[in-house]
């Protein structure tokens, strides 16, 4: 089964916010339990 994406998607955040952040670390996780290789991601701060 597709894991789903926890918590919650900011559709309205402004760049560079902590709600941009957000969200991009809930991708992240995401992909993660997706079992996407820890080479093949990156981190918030990385943008």
């Amino acid at each position: 089964p597709v894991p789903v994406i926890k918590g919650r998607c900011w559709e309205n955040a402004a760049r560079r916010s902590f709600f941009s952040r957000d969200n991009m670390e809930n991708f992240i996780q995401f992909c993660r339990r997706l079992g996407v290789h820890e080479n093949l991601l990156f981190e918030s701060d990385d943008l």
